[in-house]
């Protein structure tokens, strides 16, 4: 549903998405910008300068955590790619972040077939620089991380909802424990394909959302400490989740 395409010298990723009214809005098919796609871009109606979750590591209580991630973009005559990682530990959240040039585009039909173009609109995304941020709360439940980063300082409201992307990276819900009372510390893996992203924009007057799976390679490495006690598990990758790994709750330490 995403799909990586050369526009003039940059890289884009671009998504057709439908605006359903106030709020709404979601991701219908990928597109093309060649002569046998169906919708074309007409007008740019909003440009936003986003900083892009690309990787989210949340670190157990107690405990590290390692990520990297692989992106890539497929052009006519070239595959470049793109790697980078982040760690964490104790509680803390690592976030490696793509500032990002959003420009989000009506559309008009340029051949038959496919889905209407009716109200439809095309999101170009145009890395410029990527950084790495950490939020260094320490969290025993990662229900209280951040959920939204801009193109200032995160989060919002603060500003305006525009600039901003919203994302789920917190613990809602027990997946699987772990405890390593009386035993060695546990080493556990995980990946994940995809981070799924809301992005705000308005257009005539109205307030749209974006809901786009964000696609890149991530793997990860969980590090939980030998007597450390005990954690519940929110498996982020699984299927039908938002993506980005494991989010934690600590459950306490042995008795």
């Amino acid at each position: 549903m995403t799909l990586f395409v050369r526009a003039t010298v940059a890289i884009s990723i671009v998504a057709l998405v439908v605006g359903a009214g106030i709020g709404t809005g979601f991701v219908i098919g990928s597109i093309t910008l060649l002569p046998t796609g169906h919708c074309a871009p007409s007008m740019a109606i909003a440009n936003l300068t986003i900083r892009t979750p690309a990787l989210i590591v949340n670190s157990p209580y107690l405990g590290q955590a390692s990520g990297d991630y692989t992106w890539w973009a497929n052009t006519s005559s070239q595959t470049i790619r793109f790697t980078s990682g982040v760690g964490s530990s104790n509680g803390s959240v690592g976030y490696s972040l793509n500032l990002t040039n959003w420009t989000v585009w009506s559309t008009h039909s340029v051949g038959s077939g496919g889905p209407s173009c009716a109200g439809a609109f095309l999101l170009t995304e145009v890395p410029t620089a990527y950084s790495i941020v950490f939020d260094s709360s320490n969290y025993t439940n990662d229900s209280a991380s951040a959920q939204s980063f801009g193109g200032g300082t995160p989060p919002w409201p603060g500003g305006s909802p525009e600039n901003y992307v919203y994302f789920n990276d917190s613990f809602s819900q027990t997946t699987g424990t772990i405890q390593t009372c009386d035993r060695s510390a546990v080493i556990a893996h995980d990946n994940s394909g995809h981070i799924d992203l809301e992005i705000p924009f308005q257009y005539q007057g109205v307030q749209h959302t974006a809901n786009l799976a964000y696609r890149s390679v991530m793997n990860f490495t969980y590090t939980f400490p030998s007597d450390g006690g005990s954690w519940a598990i929110d498996n982020l990758s699984a299927s039908g989740g938002p993506g980005g790994g494991w989010a934690f709750s600590y459950l306490g330490p042995c008795p």
